[in-house]
């Protein structure tokens, strides 16, 4: 009777063990797994701000710059023909680009825009060009033509206006 007393306690003692080390190993797995994610998402974000470089790096006048920032404001909404439309019409008569340049400028630009996840992140990666380059009267003008492009549905989304204000302070008007 002994022997089977103490046999009940080696087998008792062996399964607790036992599972006081499978649920170690799982809280390791857990934390394993945490620290993955985290790697994870340092990754990608590491991947879109590369992606965005690309995608803007080779934007070089305040026009391409223009053209990116109203067609990033219009895919907020997944703009159509009537936004490149207008989009067009606004770089001809405001900035004054030649039609091959503009076509070029309207390609390259939808292209961009559609890399590029918001329009905060253009607006902090153009703005030194427009700073730069622009005097007083066309930085107001950049600024009614982005405004004119977030307001073409009658309304602005949170994004849009972010962007539209993060344009004027950086800009100073």
């Amino acid at each position: 009777m002994q022997i089977l007393g103490v046999l009940l306690g080696v087998i008792t003692a062996i399964g607790v063990w036992y599972w006081r080390l499978r649920m170690a190993k799982q809280a390791i797995d857990g934390a394993m797994d945490a620290a993955g994610r985290l790697k994870g998402a340092y990754n990608r974000r590491q991947f879109k701000n590369q992606t965005l470089n690309a995608a803007l790096s080779e934007v070089e006048t305040p026009g391409d710059a223009a053209a990116v920032l109203l067609f990033s404001l219009a895919y907020v909404k997944r703009s159509g023909p009537d936004e490149a439309a207008r989009i067009d019409q606004m770089l001809a008569e405001t900035v004054g680009m030649p039609a091959n340049e503009r076509a070029d400028a309207v390609a390259f630009a939808k292209w961009a825009a559609s890399e590029v996840t918001e329009p905060n992140d253009v607006v902090r990666r153009l703005l030194p060009i427009w700073s730069e380059s622009l005097g007083r009267s066309e930085r107001l003008a950049l600024i009614d033509m982005a405004e004119e492009i977030a307001d073409l549905d009658g309304y602005q989304e949170p994004v849009q206006v972010s962007a539209l204000r993060l344009l004027r302070d950086g800009l100073s008007v």
